[in-house]
């Protein structure tokens, strides 16, 4: 299944997905911290994607933000600055 602009659309609407997106991008959280982050209860990967589509996605993300494409909100981003500050895992993906 692959991912279209609907499901990137609706992500980039949660101030916490793209928060927990750039976290991930500027290294300071690994993929799967990342996605216990902006979704607070399981399913973690949205709208049944798989796995690696939802990676797809996200890299695509922080391309976008990145590239200046999508704006973070610093309101957004001083309400969750934590994400910035995980720890290592004890296990990665």
């Amino acid at each position: 299944m692959s991912y279209d602009e609907a499901d990137v659309r609706a992500l980039m609407a949660e101030p916490r997905f793209i928060i927990a997106v750039d976290a991930y991008g500027a290294n300071r959280c690994t993929l799967a911290q990342m996605t216990r982050l902006a979704f607070t209860e399981p399913p973690y990967v949205p709208r049944d994607l798989h796995p690696i589509t939802f990676a797809q996605l996200v890299l695509e993300l922080v391309r976008r933000i990145k590239s200046r494409e999508i704006k973070i909100d610093h309101s957004a981003k001083d309400t969750f600055i934590h994400f910035y500050n995980q720890q290592e895992p004890e296990e990665a993906w």
